[in-house]
């Protein structure tokens, strides 16, 4: 597989080139490439929420690095996946919508990548901003994929096997990001301040 290839699915899917989701969809062989991309996408979350300890607040929690970079995009990466796991139950057993599970997995990863955007929550003033963008990016864009690669997929169908996914997902990480536990990235490190 090209880089060319690689970047113009991106580009398409940033697009909303709604072509892009069936193509991903049935290319067994973008697998291990979405899935990188999406974890990269973490790791970068998880760097701007470590640089939001060295640029925002008054003083840096033991670990940071430790806590933030890795076990909150280790944490992530688990809790992502869950998510799609939930979602294809849902769709394919409560909604009973025809669609493989590597199949959706590779276009909700590849809609995942957005979450890149929350590398700037640790710019002062407009962080949070990023952080809220990425993941109503990720969530727009994963009901967008969802209906593209799995047509016989109801909107409303969509929109709550993504949101059962993403309920999950964001429960367990405020659960597991506060202050005590720094186990987050992205935009879940301003819950430092509760």
């Amino acid at each position: 597989m090209t880089s060319d290839l690689i970047l113009s699915r991106l580009r398409r899917m940033i697009m909303l080139d709604t072509t892009v989701f069936p193509e991903v969809r049935d290319d067994r062989s973008f697998t291990s490439i979405v899935a990188g991309l999406a974890v990269g996408a973490v790791f970068l979350a998880g760097l701007g929420a470590f640089l939001y300890g060295q640029t925002v607040l008054p003083f840096t929690p033991d670990n940071w690095f430790l806590e933030t970079a890795i076990m909150g995009s280790i944490f992530t990466i688990i809790l992502l996946s869950a998510s799609i796991a939930l979602t294809y139950v849902v769709l394919a057993e409560i909604f009973k919508v025809p669609v493989t599970p590597d199949g959706l997995g590779r276009v909700m990863a590849l809609c995942y990548t957005v979450y890149a955007l929350s590398f700037f929550v640790f710019l002062p003033e407009v962080g949070f901003t990023f952080g809220m963008l990425s993941i109503a990016a990720m969530f727009y864009y994963t009901v967008s994929g969802v209906r593209a690669a799995a047509p016989e997929a109801s909107a409303g169908a969509a929109v709550l096997s993504v949101g059962a996914g993403f309920v999950l997902w964001i429960t367990v990480m405020a659960l597991i990001s506060d202050p005590g536990d720094n186990f987050f990235n992205g935009p879940f490190v301003y819950s430092i301040g509760d």
